[in-house]
């Protein structure tokens, strides 16, 4: 057994696990630890893409013969990524993810949605509302306090934008970066899988809205990072399915959505004492409604540790018959448990149940 640190900081005990090698160069996941590796040709390396952090190290890899050809297995080794060196390697490896990002988006031919209509679009597609002040698990309540700051600050550099057809919505484009000279306070973020604080924490649960509203269209999600691999804190009065939320870095770890349609839609966003209040329009009322719920959900231990598992899925309904027509998966879930598993109000199984080929194929109800 060997103990591989996960990109997120949190430990656990694994056994080698293999990864196919589809091509020399080729990109592939490995080990669940969001970590997206690169294959080098000739050497047993890997250069790593750090998603907590956004940042690209080298960490090396082995290879013990697997059962079948072209698997390789690999774990992180001691060597830091650059950005772990110091306080200013750290600091410097961001700006050049910001850089990067920039001179994409500079050469690049997409069209980003920019303009703000005076009135609003008449067909409303969905609205929801995310309670802004929650309980989650000990974190000081000063920073839901200067959350609400932030979501104020930021919902009207969105508010009204449209998206027409073949354009692309940016989230970052729109508000830029959070700064204490814009008024921005400090906030919850994710370090290294565990609650820390910094400026303008909390917008992840902006884009939480717009990711759940644009769910329920046929708007295409064309950018989408989220904390897949943790289960941060306990629910509390949960609205929607664990697993579909969203985590976003200015400006390298975007939320983007692009318009496939023939028709305009509007995001609607503004906050008051309780809520960040959220509404997507369009010119003309869609044809079909999508339904968003959670499937196979549940917590399971594996080697002393508690897992929660689910399955994010959306059926497509048309409106004139009432029929499903479509259903597809959003997300697939495993997340490590990271708080005292007292607090799982569910049972937590000795393994994970097994699901039959029958009941996987089984019909999607009308």
């Amino acid at each position: 057994m060997l103990v591989f640190p996960l990109a997120n900081g949190v430990d656990t005990e694994r056994s080698l696990q293999p990864v196919t090698l589809r091509a020399a160069g080729s990109f592939f996941t490995g080990l669940g630890s969001n970590c997206v590796c690169q294959a080098q040709q000739r050497r047993l390396s890997f250069s790593a893409f750090h998603p907590a952090s956004g940042m690209i190290g080298v960490m090396p890899a082995f290879r013990l013969g697997g059962p079948r050809k072209g698997l390789f297995y690999w774990g992180t080794m001691a060597r830091k990524l650059f950005c772990e060196l110091s306080p200013l390697t750290y600091r410097l490896a961001v700006q050049r993810m910001i850089l990067t990002r920039k001179l994409q988006d500079l050469f690049s031919p997409v069209t980003f949605a920019k303009r703000r209509a005076g009135e609003h679009l008449p067909a409303v597609v969905y609205r929801h509302n995310s309670l802004i002040r929650r309980k989650l698990g000990n974190v000081d309540l000063h920073l839901q306090e200067n959350k609400a700051v932030s979501l104020g600050i930021a919902a009207p550099l969105v508010d009204s934008v449209v998206i027409r057809p073949g354009e692309t919505f940016s989230f970052w484009k729109l508000v830029g970066s959070c700064t204490e000279a814009k008024g921005y306070r400090e906030g919850l973020v994710i370090n290294h899988g565990r609650a820390d604080s910094g400026i303008g924490g909390g917008l992840c649960q902006f884009t939480n809205l717009l990711h759940w509203m644009v769910l329920h269209s046929e708007l295409t999600v064309v950018e989408h990072h989220h904390h897949g691999d943790l289960d941060l804190f306990p629910d509390f009065n949960r609205q929607i399915p664990f697993g579909s939320g969203t985590s976003i870095i200015y400006n390298y770890l975007d939320y983007r959505v692009r318009n496939d349609t023939d028709q305009s839609f509007q995001f609607l966003v503004s906050t008051n004492d309780e809520y960040l209040c959220g509404e997507l329009r369009a010119e003309r009322v869609p044809d079909v409604k999508f339904h968003i719920r959670e499937e196979d959900a549940y917590f399971h231990e594996s080697r002393g540790e508690v897992y929660r598992h689910n399955r994010v899925v959306r059926l497509t309904r048309d409106k004139r018959t009432g029929l499903v027509t479509s259903k597809e998966q959003i997300i697939e879930n495993n997340a490590l448990v990271v708080y005292d598993r007292a607090l799982v109000t569910a049972p937590i199984l000795a393994s994970p149940p097994s699901v039959t080929e029958d009941a996987a194929a089984a019909p999607v109800p009308a």
